[in-house]
Formats: structure tokens, sequence, C-alpha cells
């Protein structure tokens, strides 16, 4: 009786248990507000988080259902109080800032689809980390660092390839911090001085930062990427090898007759027919260039410029050509849009009157129709040239230069004695501002087209013939460390070149996986309309006639460590340079012939990496690491063979450096950097006159040294201190990079060491 009567009583208690139970689980505003004040947060906080609740939930949701909302909403109204939020459960924050119980189910499935492991190491993997995880304690944890803590484990079960197609791509808060706060600094990698501290350029670096990481880790091979990392070479525009190809010689023609559609595909843009008048025609030119940049990694040019442009000059007077080359001009140096809040980096190719292989080709005019031959327009070319030489040479509005587009002008065999109007403006151009390049075509080995960048990319008629060198340009290019050859063969010309073939092998090896990576962006993934855009059945970009090229830097340096002398201090250094750049010439034409690809040399801008891979260097080798510059400032010579600072007579630059043009087919500069102050148009004639018809040189510019003040902007030659007008120390100074003038403050620390370092020549005392 007495044990009845006590079953009777539980079970008359159970309604109770289970009413209670389901009491306190039932959803209670107080309990909200309690539970916030418990982590800490403040009365007023812990109401505004109960009343968004309060305007979310039904009525039949559990407070065990809640709990999830409540840590999200505390996260967002008092991050300090969530971390002590009191719960059973270890939450995960999502990307979307929600919060979700922790389920290692949800690693086990993202680990065998993301890096295609089996299921049993994936379960035991997801355990390690759950395990880890609950030894930490937390209330919760964001979904970064699980993934961060699942790659330490892969690794701790030798899982390296795994780890690396798990990994997060990203970068430190630290460097983001110093980007918003200072600007780009020296810490941060920075791949050129034409960036400004915008916005775009801070999102530009950080977005570009994760896809180097992604090339790295998933488009390059641990075997080619490892000597990137370690200094062998370095890979060039890393951020862009999955997105786009480098620069583009581009064809306006094209759009002169068919109009222009400047996302590719008109579905986006406004839809442009084909030009009437000069001015639309001018404005083609220039959205070209705006529109390819979206879709390029480098540089913009247009080969021929003034030749394409005649026929829309016919019957012009000279104020409306002056007119058109100053619209020109304006809009690609005031259009900041290119990549990272920059300008485009555009260069212009001027012929001096028309050339051969141009004379007899139909010439597109006004509405896209047929005006005659190229050949009928010289008169108009060379009009076209000296206007816009002399909006050049005035400056802009100030008095400043602009420093874009970048202008090569390309000497012909009958050039000097056939265009002298058109070449002392050119050099008064050249004698007030140092900007323009002068591609020399004179010599033999030159082709019977070729082109030129600012930055000394180079295309000519030998691989496709003259038409091959316009609507293509660079797919990508590598720089080769040869410093670290020569320390690595310890004196073994064998060994040395046995380093160099291994090397350039693996080079090769990229180059032709960007080269397979273009085509699938092209034509695959459809990611590049502008550029893929057809025109009478053709695709604009010819991905095939693109250069693939192997650059170098530190040849001087190299033949010091291998030579015991720079290669202006001995004939045997000198001709073990040759041999070098020689080697990697003949591969590069094996290449070629193998592949069907257009592999190229060039003597690198090596803007970044020049000072990259000497500090590699100085702290692999230690005090007998040979480089330019300074220990904390440190470079290897680039651009050009002689060291920089070497005080060598001009003839005997000349003579060393000639040598290397014809063998880098890819592109090369010669620098003469003009220390006098007011060199005169006719001396620097004369000088580019004896280069042209005596030497070697294919490219070469010379460089004058300026400061504009920031406060009354008088223009001043020299890198001064202090402005000769007003006295103010507010003053940007200009020089030239690698093959652009930018603003010296804007320059990594190791390009400013190179500029102190430059021996400067006048003009009134150049011999060649």
């Amino acid at each position: 009786m007495k044990k009845a009567m006590l079953m009777e009583n539980k079970e008359d208690k159970l309604p109770d248990l289970n009413f209670w139970i389901s009491q306190l689980e039932k959803y209670d505003r107080n309990k909200v507000v309690t539970d916030c004040l418990l982590a800490g947060t403040d009365e007023q906080t812990a109401n505004i988080i109960a009343n968004k609740i309060d305007q979310i939930i039904s009525p039949q949701m559990k407070m065990s259902d809640i709990r999830p909302i409540i840590l999200s909403t505390l996260h967002k109204f008092d991050p300090a109080a969530a971390i002590h939020f009191r719960t059973n459960e270890t939450y995960v924050r999502t990307s979307d800032e929600k919060f979700l119980c922790f389920d290692n189910t949800k690693i086990i499935r993202s680990i065998v689809k993301e890096t295609g492991i089996n299921e049993q190491i994936a379960m035991q993997i997801a355990e390690d980390v759950e395990k880890f995880i609950k030894r930490l304690n937390l209330t919760y944890i964001s979904s970064p660092m699980i993934r961060e803590i699942v790659c330490v484990k892969l690794l701790e079960h030798g899982l390296e390839e795994a780890r690396k197609r798990y990994s997060r791509l990203g970068i430190p808060l630290y460097d983001v911090e110093q980007m918003i706060n200072k600007g780009i600094s020296t810490d941060i990698k920075r791949e050129n001085a034409n960036l400004q501290h915008t916005p775009e350029t801070i999102n530009w670096i950080i977005s570009g930062e994760a896809l180097e990481q992604y090339s790295l880790l998933r488009l390059i091979p641990g075997h080619l990427a490892d000597p990137h990392l370690s200094g062998d070479y370095h890979i060039h525009i890393l951020s862009n090898i999955a997105t786009r190809p480098n620069c583009i010689q581009h064809f306006p023609p094209l759009f002169f007759k068919h109009g222009l559609k400047a996302d590719g595909t008109g579905r986006h843009t406004s839809v442009a027919g084909p030009p009437k008048h000069i001015g639309v025609a001018i404005q083609h030119c220039a959205k070209i260039m705006l529109a390819a940049q979206t879709q390029m990694a480098g540089g913009q040019s247009i080969e021929s410029f003034n030749v394409w442009l005649a026929p829309f000059l016919k019957n012009l007077d000279v104020k409306e050509v002056k007119q058109a080359a100053q619209e020109f001009i304006y809009e690609l140096n005031q259009s900041y849009v290119a990549r990272g809040g920059q300008v485009v980096f555009s260069n212009i190719n001027f012929e001096f009157g028309i050339p051969k292989w141009l004379r007899d080709v139909p010439a597109i005019g006004p509405g896209g129709e047929i005006k005659g031959v190229y050949g009928d327009y010289e008169e108009e070319a060379n009009s076209f040239l000296r206007e816009y030489v002399k909006v050049k040479i005035k400056g802009d509005h100030v008095g400043k230069q602009h420093m874009f587009p970048n202008d090569a002008f390309k000497v012909r065999e009958n050039t000097f004695q056939k265009y002298k109007e058109e070449l002392d403006l050119v050099h008064q151009f050249i004698a007030k501002y140092g900007t323009p390049y002068i591609a020399n075509g004179i010599p033999e080995w030159q082709t019977e087209n070729f082109n030129y960048m600012g930055c000394r990319t180079r295309l000519d008629s030998k691989f496709a013939g003259p038409w091959g060198t316009i609507r293509t340009g660079n797919d990508l290019y590598i720089t080769l460390n040869l410093p670290r050859i020569a320390y690595e063969s310890k004196g073994n010309d064998d060994r040395f070149f046995e380093i160099l073939q291994d090397r350039l092998e693996k080079m090769a090896e990229i180059l032709i996986i960007k080269h397979k990576i273009s085509d699938d962006i092209l034509h695959k993934q459809k990611l590049l309309p502008f550029l893929s855009q057809k025109f009478d059945g053709e695709e604009y970009y010819n991905l095939m006639n693109t250069t693939k090229t192997f650059g170098y830097a530190g040849l001087t340096e190299a033949t010091k460590i291998h030579c015991n002398y720079h290669l202006h201090e001995n004939e045997t250094a000198q001709k073990f340079g040759i041999k070098i750049i020689t080697k990697i010439r003949e591969y590069a034409d094996e290449m070629t012939k193998k592949t069907g690809l257009r592999f190229s040399v060039i003597a690198s801008p090596a803007e970044t990496c020049a000072a990259r891979l000497a500090k590699i260097d100085i702290i692999k080798y230690g005090d007998k690491a040979i480089y330019s510059g300074t220990k904390e400032n440190p470079y290897y010579t680039n651009s050009h063979m002689v060291k920089m600072d070497a005080q060598v007579n001009f003839s005997d630059k000349v003579k060393i450096e000639e040598k290397y043009h014809p063998l880098t087919n890819g592109g090369h500069i010669m620098h003469v950097w003009l220390g006098e102050n007011s060199p005169s148009p006719e001396a620097l004639l004369d000088i580019t006159k004896k280069i042209c018809t005596k030497t070697n040189i294919g490219f070469f510019a010379y460089t004058r040294d300026y400061s504009t003040c920031n406060d009354c902007n008088q223009f001043s030659y020299g890198l001064i201190n202090q402005c000769t007008n007003c006295g103010k120390d507010d003053l940007s100074r200009y020089s030239r990079i690698t093959g652009y003038y930018q603003k010296v403050e804007g320059w990594n620390p190791s390009k400013k060491q190179e500029l102190k370092d430059r021996y400067r020549f006048s003009s009134s005392t150049i011999q060649t």
C-alpha cells in the first residue's frame, strides 16, 4: 500500500515537473536581460538586445533556441561581454556574423570537399580539432580560427598539400591599419611608385595580397613556387596571374571601323559607332586604354599612333590638330580609374612619317570607311606628332610635365635626313623634361617593325611578321637572380651554366602554366570580354603572339662574384656577362621552336625585386654578399648593365651596354642620367644621331630630375630641398624610376638609394 501510494504520488508529481521544465525552456524577455547583464554588459544595452530579440522570435521558441541569437546580438553591441556569455555549448561565429553550435561533421565535409583526402582521415582531423577547441574553454570561436587549427592538424598528420588547399587567404590586421593610417608603408610589398594613398589603393593591395597567396598555393606547383619564395627568381604580377595577362599594344583602326564597346559586349555600357571626327577618334583611343586597363596587369600602348589618326586630320588646321592632341593627353593624365586608383600606365609609339610596311595598307578614316592608303597621309601624321610634342613641352596648367603617356619616337634609316623639324621639337621636349624615349630601328638586328613600352617591353616582326607586334603584348615575365647562381657555382663555369639551365627550365614551366591560365580565362571563364571581343571574325587580343619572358637582374654583381670584376672593370667580366645572356637567349629561342610560343629575354625593370632579391641574399650569404647600394637599402643592378655608380665615360658605357640589346629581344633600355640644369637640345640631338647611327643601342632615354613646390607650383630642376621661389620645403621631386617618371617620395627605399648612386652626365661632355 505504501509503495503504491508512493508510486501514485510520483505519478501525480510528473506533470508538475514537466511543467516546471517547460517553463524553464520557455522564452522570457527578462531572462534575456539577465543573461546579458551576467555577461557584463550594461542595463541599457541589455534592454536594447532584449527588444531586438522580441521583434524577431516566435512565441513557440525555447530559450535554448534563442541563446545563439542572444550571443550574436550581444557580439554586435558589446563584443567584450559576448566573450563572457555563459553557455554550455561552443558556438562558431561565421563570416556573416551568425553563431552556430559547433559541429565537427561540418569540418569533415569541408576537408573532404576542399582537399580531396578520404573521409576516415578527415574524421581523425576533425576529432583532433574538436578536442583542441574544448580545451580552450571558449564561448565561441570564429570560422577562420577553426580553419587555422585544421591547417595545423593537417600539418601534424604530414598532409602539407592538403594544408595548402585548405588555407585561408588574407593580410595581417597590422598591415591594413598601416595602409589606412600611414599609406603604403615600406614594410608592405609595393610593385610600382605610381600608386597613391587612396581607398582604391588600399582595396587593391589587400585583394592583391590574397590573389598572390592563391597563385603560390594553387596555381604554381610547390617545386616552382619555392624558388620564388627563396629568391632564386622573382615571379612578377603574382597577384594577377589568375585573372589577366600583363600588357598590350592596341590597334585603334579596328575601333574606328566597327565602333567601341568599352565592356567588350555592349550589354553593360553605351555603344559608340565609328568616329566621324578627330575628337571622337581621340576619345576612342583613350577609352580603349581605359577599358583594357581593367583587364590587363601592366601597360597599355598604341603602336604607330600618329599614323592611325592621320586620315582623320585631312584638311584640319593646326589649331584643331593641337586640340585633339591636348584632349588625349589630359584624358589619360586625369582619369584615375586604373588598378588601385592610379592613372592608366599608358605608352605611345610615334613614327616619323609612314613606315614602308604601312604605306600601301588601306587607311581607315571617318565613319569607318577606307580613305586611300596610309602612305597618302605623311604630312597629317607628322602634323599630329608636332602638335602633340608642343603640348607636352608646354606642360600642364601649373607648368608640370605630363607624366603619361610615355612617348617613344621611332627612328628609322632616313629619319635624320628627312624630319629635322620634328626631331628638333622632340629634343626640345627631352631637354626640358627628359621624359621621351628614342626607339632606334637603324641597327641591322632590328626588324621591319618593332615597338616598345616605357617599361622597355619590346615586340618585333621576327615571330609573326610586322602585324604580329600589334593586338598582343607580354603575358608574364620572371626575373632571374644571377648573383645567386654565381654564389652557388663558386667560380666554376660549368656549374654556373648547369644551375642557370635548371632555373630557366623552372621559369619556362611557370610561363607555360601562365599561358594556359590566360587561355582559360579568355575562352572558358570569359573573364576578359574586352580582350576576347571579335572583329571580322578574329579575337582582339592575340594570345598566341604574346611574349613569355625570361628576365634577369644583378648581371654586374654576378660577374663580380664569379670573375672578381664588375662589367666595367674588366674585359673577362664583360665576356662572361655576354655568355650568360647569350645562353638565356638561346634557351628562349629553343623554347619558341619547341612550343610554338613566343619566348623572349628582357633586361627586367625590377622596380621591387631588385631590392627583394638582394636582401634575401644578404641574409643568406652575410658578409660575402655583393650588392649595390647600402646594407640597409640594397639592390641588384637592373634595367642596364653598368653599375649605377660606376664613373665610366659615356662611350665606354655605350660599348658595354650595346652588346646586350640585340640579345634581349623582349626589352632593354640604356639610361642616360643628365646632371646639368640646361642641356642643349642641339647637343642632345647630336648625341641621339650618333647613338642611333653608330651603335647597337635599341632603346634609350635621357633623364632629368626636377622638383615642384606644392605651395606655389614653382618648377625647378634638380632634386632640391627648398623652393627657390617661396622658400617652403613642401616639395614633390620627380625622376625616372625604371622606365617611367614618378614622384620620388613614392619610391621604395632601395630605389631611392639607387637614385643617389646614379652617375650623371653632361650633354656637353658626352662623347660617343
